[in-house]
């Protein structure tokens, strides 16, 4: 077995600008801050002959989220920016990592992923990887996100939500966050819109950071006593 990430390291590359030794912040009572300069690795997931099978789609995604992708056209509403317009990209490459990103946060038994738990559907994913198939748009639907600003880089712990009653998992990459749809009933709105397609442009819903509920969950976790505490 080897130290496996979940989410690929790069994405937390960026937080050790400076020379600065990133830190897994928590509020979670009896947990306190560690040292975390190379993201969050889990030995318990991956050995070191199927590991690289992750590589492609890694490697992929890493490259396409590290920015908005430059053929990238703005969706306007108005005046406002409410979202943007990929018209080519890999769809099987990019689909492929968030199923696998889903598939790896589920079986892993680190801390940080421990609100995903995909039941049956784990299996589900695993054979969609194993196949090196992506499925259609409603298969482990994807609907991508991009917070604007530079404080939005933060990576909070991967979440599940329900849309309509339909489940989701939410996971933070650097600026995007992705929704990824673990049920068999059709997507609710605005997913149902901005889902990946296997066929079409790609279109990434624009987000305000500091009108976010994610921005009040930050500074929660950062103002938290556990955090005083440094180890």
């Amino acid at each position: 077995m080897i130290e496996a990430h979940v989410i690929p390291e790069s994405f937390f590359r960026p937080f050790r600008a400076g020379g600065e030794v990133p830190l897994l912040l928590t509020n979670t009572e009896g947990q306190y801050p560690k040292r975390s300069p190379i993201g969050v690795y889990d030995s318990g997931i991956l050995c070191d002959q199927c590991e690289p099978g992750f590589g492609p789609w890694d490697t992929y995604a890493q490259e396409f989220l590290k920015s908005m992708p430059s053929n990238a056209v703005e969706i306007q509403q108005g005046k406002q920016v409410i979202g943007y317009e990929v018209a080519s990209y890999r769809y099987d490459l990019l689909k492929l990592f968030f199923i696998s990103l889903l598939w790896r946060a589920s079986v892993s038994k680190h801390l940080f992923y421990k609100n995903v738990r995909l039941g049956p559907y784990e299996t589900e994913a695993k054979k969609f990887l194993q196949g090196n198939d992506p499925g259609a748009e409603h298969d482990f639907s994807v609907t991508l996100a991009k917070f604007d600003g530079p404080l939005a880089h933060a990576i909070l712990d991967p979440c599940r939500a329900k849309w309509d009653g339909v489940n989701y998992y939410h996971f933070y990459l650097g600026g995007y966050i992705a929704y990824i749809k673990a049920d068999h009933r059709e997507s609710p709105q605005p997913h149902l819109d901005f889902a990946m397609k296997p066929d079409g442009p790609l279109k990434i819903i624009g987000r305000n950071f500091v009108e976010s509920k994610e921005l009040a969950l930050f500074r929660k976790i950062a103002q938290s006593p556990n955090n005083l505490r440094r180890s």
